[in-house]
């Protein structure tokens, strides 16, 4: 993999970021786009090869969600509305951490004859998979300086489309102190990694200050029948087989 840094003393926010990139001409297809404080282990290959398809249909950009519990504390709360037989992306409203009015108004246009999903137990972690026309709109309205902006504008021509990240994939953004200490414990607690000792084919015990030790007492899922009142027990150097 080949990284390229570019610098520009001329930008002065995520907007201007990309229009210094437009104006290079450096990106000539699909793009990822994300924020400086995004943290995941998501694979977006397929989402990326989804995004390729669809734009034969309009969607120039698909933005990426994850769905978190709707009692965990986030920092960064959204509110949407998605067409549920599309998965187009009709209304995006994003909370100020500081506001404490919650009441918003949904336009009722936008449920008129639509089948469409509101969701409000979903994170932004700042991810999506851009045509590379987006530069080029990015380029032609220089109000816009943040993706929230872009997305807003653009969602009422339905060419935003949405990808729900599976639960086994992490994705967050830090925004503020709150999201920063978060995901900070994720990172110390594994949960964020996909290659290490949480994701191998065995069972460990987490024990304090981060050790883990290997389960003697393995709790086997698939193919077992242990007959506990007969005093069954399986010791090392076993082998259990089919038949």
């Amino acid at each position: 993999m080949n990284v390229q840094l570019v610098t520009s003393k001329r930008c002065s926010c995520f907007g201007d970021a990309l229009r210094e990139l437009h104006a290079r001409g450096l990106v000539k297809g699909h793009f990822v786009l994300m924020g400086a404080g995004t943290i995941t282990n998501a694979n977006l290959k397929p989402i990326l090869e989804e995004q390729i398809n669809m734009c034969k249909d309009r969607a120039i950009m698909t933005v990426i969600y994850k769905r978190i519990p709707g009692n965990q504390p986030t920092g960064d709360k959204i509110m949407i509305a998605t067409d549920a037989n599309s998965n187009r992306l009709v209304f995006y409203h994003k909370f100020k951490p500081d506001q404490k009015n919650r009441r918003f108004n949904l336009p009722p246009e936008k449920f008129k004859n639509r089948n469409i999903m509101v969701h409000h137990d979903l994170i932004d972690p700042q991810i999506a998979i851009c045509h590379s026309s987006v530069l080029q709109l990015f380029a032609k309205n220089v109000n816009f300086k943040t993706i929230d902006d872009f997305v807003r504008q653009h969602l009422t021509y339905g060419e935003i489309n949405v990808k729900e990240l599976p639960k086994q994939q992490y994705a967050r953004k830090v925004t503020n102190w709150e999201s920063y200490h978060m995901i900070s414990d994720d990172v110390m607690n594994r949960w964020v990694s996909n290659d290490g000792i949480c994701n191998l084919d065995q069972h460990f015990a987490f024990l304090q200050n981060k050790v883990y030790n290997k389960n003697k007492n393995d709790q086997h899922e698939r193919d077992v029948k242990l007959n506990a009142q007969a005093n069954v027990y399986i010791h090392d150097g076993s082998s259990v087989s089919n038949g």
